[in-house]
């Protein structure tokens, strides 16, 4: 992993992975492959217990990204997370069959949504938002889905270089935290 990752690093990742080019990655390219390595690393394993769950809303022309965030996070910050995978709806069987295959005991959410209105029910915007806007699995399904006493909702443009204390520590004491886009924080702002 930290040889693919230092490979990556050099050349300052394409600019974060096809920033400058179509989203949808075009996978004739030649580069495309040192992209395609992250499926080679090995399986990182949930937890049993489930007092930290680190959930993830994921869309099909993100997949690929959400692979380099999840394995970068694991391996850096080494925190005992659950991975829970918010489906959009638009990944295939295929794609979810690999998260399983590379987090064996991850939760897949997928068609979710008629529970999390109920949940709603007395609360007409969130409903209103939950029916209009795909963003909103971000919010309200783990919050109401969520099952451990610690949640970091994490989005799948982050790459992870270095172990974060300043996480590790809030994870401990169980402190709320926000990483901003700021200059030199982990998040790039789009």
């Amino acid at each position: 992993m930290s040889r693919v990752i230092s490979k990556l690093k050099n050349r300052v990742f394409d600019r974060l992975i096809f920033e400058y080019r179509d989203l949808q990655p075009s996978f004739s390219e030649q580069r495309s492959e040192e992209y395609h390595k992250i499926f080679e690393t090995r399986p990182i394993s949930m937890p049993k217990r489930k007092s930290l769950e680190l959930h993830m809303l994921v869309c099909e022309k993100d997949f690929l990204r959400s692979f380099w965030a999840l394995k970068s996070f694991f391996y850096y910050s080494r925190l005992p997370a659950t991975l829970v995978i918010q489906n959009d709806g638009s990944l295939s069987s295929e794609q979810l069959n690999r998260y399983q295959d590379h987090f064996p005991g991850c939760i897949i959410n997928t068609d979710n949504d008629d529970a999390i209105e109920k949940a709603l029910i007395g609360y007409p915007m969130c409903q209103f938002f939950l029916k209009h806007h795909v963003i909103s699995k971000k919010l309200f399904h783990p919050l109401l889905l969520s099952k451990s006493e610690y949640l970091i909702v994490m989005d799948s443009d982050i790459l992870w270089f270095n172990r974060s204390k300043v996480i590790q520590k809030c994870v401990r004491k169980v402190l709320p935290f926000y990483v901003d886009g700021g200059p030199g924080a982990y998040v790039r702002n789009q």
